[in-house]
């Protein structure tokens, strides 16, 4: 099985991550590595990547779904994490953005919202990630392969009871492992 979490950074990836991890799955969260294939437009190396792991989270599978879809065929599952709100997502980055201003994060921001700050560019942010969501939503739909993507909010009380039954696993005796909550 391979599955991708297509959320944004900060809606969850983590939390995804580490749930992957105790079903058991190979995973993979955010490596500087997998944004450089993707920003130099290596895709066969991020494709080889991707066949080491059974899940892979944050940057950049959100942004390359069509190419992952066209790779590993329509059997591939796809996890789209977001927040409860726009809102509650754009507080989560900026606090983020603060604590993490070097200048590769910077840059990788830079790179995805067109802005590395996220606080004097709210507008152009939410903007971004209410397209992201409606635009991955979309092309599922579009597609007829709503039965590959499911829709989570980690915040608004989704957990083990939403990814198990996508994932056709059962669901373990761990508590939900709630990562960067706010």
């Amino acid at each position: 099985m391979k599955v991708f979490g297509i959320g944004l950074n900060k809606t969850g990836t983590r939390t995804l991550y580490k749930a992957g991890k105790i079903l058991g799955l190979k995973a993979q969260h955010w490596t500087p590595q997998n944004f450089t294939y993707y920003r130099n437009g290596k895709m066969e190396e991020l494709f080889s990547v991707a066949e080491e792991y059974d899940l892979l989270c944050d940057w950049p599978w959100g942004l390359v779904v069509d190419d992952l879809v066209s790779k590993f065929g329509t059997d591939t599952k796809f996890v789209l994490t977001y927040r409860m709100t726009p809102e509650h997502w754009f507080r989560s980055i900026v606090r983020h953005a603060r604590a993490n201003d070097s200048k590769r994060a910077r840059e990788v921001r830079k790179a995805i919202y067109g802005s590395a700050d996220p606080a004097s560019n709210k507008k152009q942010y939410i903007d971004f990630y209410r397209s992201h969501v409606d635009k991955t939503k979309r092309y599922f739909r579009n597609r007829s392969m709503e039965g590959q993507i499911l829709e989570v909010s980690w915040d608004s009380g989704h957990g083990w009871l939403q990814l198990c039954p996508f994932l056709n696993c059962d669901v373990p005796k761990n508590n939900f492992p709630h990562e960067n909550r706010s």
